[in-house]
């Protein structure tokens, strides 16, 4: 499938595949146990080794959801 996808690209093109992700995460321990879902964006072009990389900075926030 992937080729022939490819195949309808003009010449020069590359396809960014976007990866979008969410975990949920403990907001306060204090009042209630609150918790949200942080939701990230990457691209999958960049190799695994650096997206789980903090420092590498190949996640971005890109909003909450609140549950």
């Amino acid at each position: 499938m992937g080729q022939n996808v490819q195949s309808f690209l003009p010449t020069g093109a590359a396809v960014a595949p976007v990866i979008i992700a969410t975990d949920k995460t403990q907001l306060t321990q204090f009042s209630g146990n609150k918790s949200a879902y942080p939701v990230y964006m990457t691209l999958g072009n960049i190799p695994r080794s650096l997206r789980r990389k903090p420092s590498e900075h190949a996640c971005i926030l890109i909003g909450y959801l609140s549950v």
